[in-house]
Formats: structure tokens, C-alpha cells, sequence
């Protein structure tokens, strides 16, 4: 999933593919510093009690803000986030910060590479025939899954020594993302002279279903194997209609043992990933059942790479807050996240002290894990949202956004008091 491109200078950014990074590693405890994002394929329960803050979530910031300390608190061009869409990479900024001329065909190798796993996590074709390669943690609950009587996949780990060992895993889909269509104007249009939030919701509804069902037959629909999503952005300013083509008939071909997998544990595996084997491969089948062949492939490299080098990770599925205001972030540090947390581990703990008295369940272990990923997302998450450095330079931007309003009449009137306004909401809702 890398693309390798020279530059005299080291530099490091994404490429969001489909919707955004995510499945790159395996879960940090809340006792470990960190702020690296995983994927977040489990989701709590919506009537899980909000519990009390605990101890091991990180305490707040311990770099406060002077008015004689600024460095690093004015606002930079990409403090937003440098993930992008495929219909709309900023070609301009990577010709001026990397010399770098990427066309459209460029962009459709890397798309058509790349595969949605399931519903939860980032995977790429790595071979002319159908080979698939993901993260280990993204395999476990396939590994288990496949286990015949009497194995035990996932510490023992497995590899098909010939196509015929490869073993079908039920219900398991990637999907390819074959084609970005901007349908905004035709959501919207249905919303025209409509007032009440219930009426705006039914037509949005309606419009998203007529379009998903014209879209996917003009497509082949079903027979084909395509699948089409339409996905809401920038909450709500843009509706973009993503063709997946679907394939269904996945085999596990290779699993190292969750051990090497997981190597030095969650801190070793995530920080230093070069010496575990977070991986594993599958090989995705036509409708004959041969292995597929598949034009568009991300390439091993014999050499690696180097410093200077240009990467882009590219993946899905996933979510930003870089539209929350300043109020809105100051709600998820003070309430959601730490609730949310607090479930995570409390969640962990019963589960683990279960596992211990049933271990052969392996099944619960995978839930576990999965957990505790989860669980190092909003530890990573606190961890900045308490850095009062962090927020004060999104403060300065969000000022400055303000003032530009402010500054023009026609965007005044409507949107002027726009901020006060969610702030006032998020206090609120505090309460």
C-alpha cells in the first residue's frame, strides 16, 4: 500500500482512499502514551450507563498556555488534516511541497489497489491473481472462524501450501471501489421548499435510495456484484455516490501465530511494527471459482525504503472531527470520549476475567482485542483534546474563521453568531 516517490527531505502524509485510514494496528492499553489512531470497527453499546472517568485516563494537559508562550499555537494550513478524498486530492499542494505530478491515472491505480475488508477495516491486492493482504488483527475473527475441529489457527497460525488449502470464509466480502460520482445537487434538489426536519429527513432518504438503485444498475447491479453506498461529507455540504464491486468468495491463505502477530504486545506492535508480522493474506475468487485476476495491484518492493521518500497510505473506512468548533471538541473531552472510555475498559476487564475462567473461547478473545484497539483510539483521543496547546491553536483558527465571517456582510447576517450558538448547545448539553 505504499507508494514510493524521492524527495532530498523526509516527509510523511495521507492519502484518504474510499473514506479514511483505518486498521493499522493492534490496541493500546489506557496505561500507555499514545495518540495513534487504529480502526474503531466496535462500537458501545447505545445504553451503556456513562461511568466515572477512570484513573489510568491520561490527566489534563501539563503544557498551559502564557501569553508569552505562542510557539506552536498559530493555527497552520493543514491543521484540518492532510486525509484527502480520490475525486479531490490537492494536486496543486503536492506539486509545490513535493514536486510531485500526479494525474488522474495515478489516483485510479492507487483506488483500484486498494479494498475495503469487510465492513471494518483496510486491505490491497498485492498480486496479478487475487492476493490480498491486510492486518493480522483485521484476520483474527476469519482465522477463528476457519478453524476445523481440534486446531487452534489462531496461536498455531496456518499457510495453504496450494490454492486447494485455501480455506472460503463464510460471509466474508472486500470491496473495490470502482467509481466516485458528486450527487449533491440531487440530494438537495429534493430538499427544495422543505421546512421541518422530519419532511427533509424522508425526502433525503428517498433521493440517497432513488439514486443508490439507479447507480447500481446502470452498474450490472446484483449480477454484477456491485454495490453502491452514497456518503454524506462535510456533514452534509457534499453527498458523493461511491460503486463498490463486491466480491464475495474470500480465502484465507496465510496467518503467522497471533504471537509473532503481536510481538512485544500492543506498545511494541504499534510503535515498532517492523518486528511483529501484523499480517495476513487472502485471495478474493471469481464467480467460477478461480483465483481472481486482477489488473490493478500494489507491487512488493526488493529494496524498501529510504529516507526522503514520499508515502501515502491509503484506506477506509473512518470519520473526522475537523468540522467541530472549539465548544464541540471541549464536550468530547469533558463527556463523550471519557464515557465512552470508561465502557471500553469496563467492557475489557469483564471480558478478560471471563476469558480466565473459560479460555477456550476463543472468540472471546478476539472480542477483547478488538476492544482494546478501540480502546487505544480514545486514550490517543484524550490525550490531545487535553492538551491545552492543541486546542488553543484551534481556537486561533477557528478566531480567525470568525472574524472573516463577521467581515462580510452577506456571510454575517446568517452565519455570525453560527459559533456562540454551538457553544452555547454543548453547554447544554453538559447539563
Amino acid at each position: 500500500m505504499i507508494q514510493r516517490l524521492r524527495r532530498p527531505t523526509h516527509v510523511l502524509f495521507f492519502l484518504l482512499a474510499v473514506l479514511l485510514l483505518a486498521g493499522c494496528a493492534g490496541s493500546e492499553r489506557a496505561t500507555r502514551d499514545t495518540s495513534a489512531a487504529a480502526d474503531t470497527s466496535v462500537t458501545p453499546a447505545a445504553t451503556a450507563p456513562p461511568p466515572t472517568v477512570p484513573a489510568t485516563v491520561p490527566t489534563r494537559a501539563t503544557v498551559p498556555i502564557s501569553e508569552a508562550d505562542t510557539i506552536g499555537v498559530t493555527p497552520g494550513r493543514f491543521d484540518l488534516g492532510k486525509m484527502w478524498t480520490f475525486d479531490y486530492p490537492p494536486t496543486a499542494y503536492f506539486r509545490e511541497e513535493y514536486g510531485l505530478e500526479l494525474g488522474p491515472e495515478w489516483f485510479e491505480r492507487a483506488r483500484l489497489g486498494a479494498l475495503r475488508f469487510a465492513t471494518y477495516c483496510s486491505a490491497s491486492f498485492v498480486s496479478p491473481n487475487g492476493l490480498i493482504m491486510t492486518n493480522h488483527h483485521c484476520a483474527r475473527a476469519s482465522v477463528t472462524q476457519v478453524s476445523e475441529a481440534g486446531e487452534n489457527l489462531l496461536d498455531e497460525g496456518f499457510y495453504a501450501r496450494e490454492l486447494g488449502d485455501e480455506r472460503p470464509v463464510p460471509g466474508l466480502f472486500v470491496d473495490q471501489l470502482i467509481a466516485i460520482q458528486d450527487v449533491t445537487d440531487e440530494v438537495n434538489a429534493s430538499l427544495a421548499g422543505l421546512q421541518s426536519n422530519e419532511e427533509r429527513a424522508q425526502a433525503r432518504s428517498e433521493a440517497i435510495a432513488r439514486i443508490t438503485e439507479r447507480l447500481a444498475e446502470a452498474a450490472g447491479g446484483m449480477a454484477a456484484g456491485v454495490h453502491v453506498q452514497v456518503i454524506s461529507l462535510y456533514q452534509g455540504a457534499r453527498y458523493s455516490a461511491y460503486t463498490f464491486r463486491r466480491y464475495s468468495d474470500v480465502r484465507l491463505v496465510m496467518a503467522p501465530e497471533h504471537q509473532v502477530a503481536y510481538f512485544g504486545g500492543d506498545y511494541d506492535n504499534f510503535t515498532y511494527p517492523r518486528y511483529s508480522l501484523d499480517m495476513a493474506f487472502f485471495r478474493a475468487y471469481d464467480d467460477e471459482g478461480e483465483p481472481l485476476t486482477t489488473e490493478h495491484y500494489f507491487r512488493w518492493s526488493t529494496t524498501g525504503l529510504e529516507e526522503g521518500d514520499v508515502v501515502f497510505v491509503v484506506g477506509n473506512p473512518g470519520s473526522t472531527s475537523r468540522l467541530e468548533t472549539v465548544a464541540q471538541l471541549e464536550y468530547r473531552r469533558d463527556v463523550t470520549e471519557p464515557a465512552i472510555l470508561g465502557y471500553y475498559q469496563d467492557a475489557i476487564a469483564a471480558l478478560e476475567a471471563y476469558y480466565e475462567e473459560h479460555p477456550s473461547e476463543d472468540q472471546i478473545r478476539t472480542s477483547i482485542l478488538q476492544l482494546m484497539n478501540a480502546e487505544k483510539v480514545y486514550t490517543g483521543r484524550l490525550r490531545g483534546l487535553r492538551d491545552e496547546r492543541l486546542i488553543e491553536r484551534r481556537r486561533a483558527g477557528e478566531e480567525e474563521f470568525v472574524a472573516a465571517i463577521r467581515s462580510n456582510p452577506a456571510l454575517s447576517g446568517e452565519y455570525g453568531g453560527l459559533v456562540d450558538e454551538l457553544a452555547a448547545i454543548q453547554e447544554e448539553r453538559k447539563q
